[in-house]
């Protein structure tokens, strides 16, 4: 079994928390990224499929990184 480690989740609770403590700008990449910026520098960046915990287990069960069972 093959477990992906760096697999990116992002909590939308944590990013509000961060955003309600700092000023945050959010900046659309052409790769379809958001990057959270503080003062020009990214601070934290996110793609859509970051916020779906399922999504991302079945991406990985599809490719062979990971099995379901792991979670």
């Amino acid at each position: 079994m093959k477990i992906d480690f760096h697999s990116h989740i992002v909590d939308r609770d944590y990013l509000d928390d961060l955003a309600a403590t700092m000023p945050l700008s959010a900046e659309t990449t052409d790769d379809g990224k958001t990057l959270y910026r503080h003062r020009g520098y990214t601070v934290a960046w996110t793609r859509a499929d970051m916020f779906d915990l399922d999504g991302r287990v079945r991406d990985m069960d599809t490719s062979g990184s990971t099995s379901a069972s792991c979670r």
